[in-house]
């Protein structure tokens, strides 16, 4: 068998031999064992006693032969009775919730320590001679690294059967298994672009386990949670008896655009796995590319420009929903302001960095561009070549994602659009602060400091979190005015949090205004200092020349 499996992929049979040794199974078996009797005792502690019974959860007692849950002060010890399907539904949801943070978390801990010995050692670039393809060593990487949690996922199985089908969900158990191995491969796929990403930090290793940790850490935070609950509000919604995370109304229908995805069951798998399908291969485009040219950028230019008309389009129509109470339809706050501003956060501050070339290619692509045959315009250069400045291809991106946001809040208004106008121009206002973070970010990576990637990391999230914290404090202490902390919250990602039916237009003119003058002044910067690179070092390479060639 591991014949076969090294002739279909030598890099997963090199990472099962590594890994899979009798010591590391019966150490992952024992730990599973251990977590499961763990976690079956914790929930068999929460069951009521005839010495402690009362206003236990799963506490109830017998009226007229019907069950009642609950216990009162009025229920005797002698006449409780245990109310199992709801321990049972509650044991079945904690193990539905911890298998998806258990398997993904570390999953991607032990990718990017793998990425990091690999670039420590010198092995990668050896790797990157193999005649196979990046996607058959890059997959080899995603089986066979986590391979041991993937053991522990399985020595689970026989337990998560047992409890599911006790709690009356067993046909839940594909879809669950299903939707989790779909997206297991998008993160850890991200997690290799990612580590390829950072890799000048991971072969330090006094950072390289603060970066892995931040990176973990950010996964069960923002992903894991947040595709379990988009699961649960969707794919599973009815086929769970009882739900696993909610966050909105029991009632709520999520809708893409006009597409009702919550109600129907085949149309739930379909859109999320066709997204994740859609996402996996534009992540995989910039793995095979950055596998095999370490020192380039992950995407094209181009290809940004497709990537974001796609996840506008996703956004956008997922942005606006309603739900149904009560025979009434009522907008929600959240999907009209709020999760637009924050997923095109999440969307465009990575899409600065990636684009965003280091000082050294701005400098090869500033002293060769007029060496070009046949030369290029510098328009061209600056929305398609790679190692120009990506603060146009940014504005164009940005732009794409403003024109779609501004449609829609003029002809969309009667079938999409909940909120009112003013919000629209709140979300088109986020797009302008994330364009004066992306000058921001390229002007510093292009600056001659060894730090500049950590310099230019950190100057963001204090732009980020900073300047509207000391606002609404400022604020609430009566220090400034309204209107001034309206002016830094609107040049801040938590402009969501001003109302868009009381905040002054003048605000929003003087938040706007400014925040373009700044775009302006740092873009200036940017052209001097490229202008600058060029010169600069054409100059010393001609001093360095000249006394040689003196000497002669």
């Amino acid at each position: 068998m591991l014949d076969q499996i090294g002739n279909l992929n030598p890099q997963l049979l090199r990472e099962l031999k590594g890994r899979l040794t009798w010591r590391n199974i019966l150490i992952v078996g024992a730990l599973s064992i251990v977590a499961q009797v763990l976690v079956f005792l914790w929930f068999y502690g929460q069951l009521p006693t005839p010495e402690a019974y009362q206003y236990n959860p799963y506490c109830g007692h017998m009226v007229g032969g019907e069950f009642i849950q609950g216990c009162t002060e009025n229920v005797s010890a002698k006449t409780f009775a245990i109310d199992w399907m709801l321990w049972w539904q509650h044991f079945a949801q904690a193990l539905h919730t911890c298998i998806p943070f258990v398997l993904m978390l570390s999953g991607t801990y032990f990718l990017l320590s793998d990425l990091q010995n690999e670039e420590r050692q010198g092995t990668l670039d050896f790797v990157r001679l193999s005649p196979r393809s990046a996607s058959s060593i890059l997959l080899g990487k995603i089986l066979g690294v986590p391979i041991l949690v993937y053991c522990a996922i399985a020595s689970l199985l026989p337990l998560h059967i047992f409890v599911t089908s006790r709690a009356g969900n067993l046909s839940f158990l594909p879809s669950f298994y299903m939707m989790l191995a779909a997206g297991s491969y998008l993160i850890f796929s991200f997690t290799l672009l990612f580590g390829f990403f950072s890799k000048s930090t991971l072969k330090r290793s006094a950072q390289a386990l603060g970066v892995t940790v931040f990176y973990v850490l950010m996964v069960g935070a923002i992903f894991v949670p947040g595709y379990i609950m988009w699961n649960s509000e969707t794919v599973w919604k009815t086929l769970l008896t009882a739900p696993i995370l909610y966050i909105t109304s029991p009632d709520s229908s999520w809708f893409w655009f006009s597409l009702p995805i919550s109600n129907n069951t085949a149309i739930a798998h379909l859109f999320t796995l066709l997204n994740i399908a859609i996402l996996n291969g534009w992540v995989w485009q910039g793995l095979a590319r950055c596998f095999h040219q370490p020192s380039t950028t992950i995407l094209h230019k181009r290809q940004s420009y497709g990537l974001v008309f796609y996840l506008q389009s996703l956004v956008l129509g997922l942005s606006f929903q309603t739900y149904v109470s009560k025979g009434t339809d009522a907008p929600q706050a959240f999907g009209t302001v709020l999760l637009p501003i924050v997923l095109n956060l999440l969307i465009f501050l990575p899409l600065a960095a990636i684009l965003s070339p280091q000082r050294q290619t701005v400098m090869d692509w500033a002293r060769y561009r007029h060496t070009q045959s046949p030369r290029s315009s510098l328009l061209k250069d600056l929305l398609f070549h790679d190692h120009s400045p990506a603060g146009l291809a940014m504005m164009v991106n940005l732009a794409i994602a403003g024109i779609l946001w501004l449609g829609i809040s003029v002809f969309g208004q009667e079938r999409i659009w909940h909120g009112t106008q003013l919000s629209a121009i709140l979300v088109l206002m986020s797009l302008i602060t994330i364009a004066l973070y992306a000058a921001i970010m390229q002007w510093l990576v292009i600056q001659k400091t060894s730090k500049r990637n950590f310099i230019a990391i950190a100057l963001i999230t204090i732009l980020l979190l900073i300047p509207p914290a000391f606002a609404a404090l400022l604020s609430s202490r009566g220090l400034i005015s309204i209107p001034l902390r309206d002016i830094v919250l609107l040049t801040s990602p938590f402009l969501w949090s001003v109302s868009p039916e009381v905040v002054s237009p003048l605000a929003v003119l003087s938040a706007l205004l400014g925040q373009l003058s700044f775009i302006a002044g740092i873009n200036a910067l940017i052209a001097r200092q490229v202008r600058q690179i060029g010169a600069s070092e054409m100059k010393d390479r001609f001093a360095r020349l000249q006394p040689s060639g003196s000497a002669q």
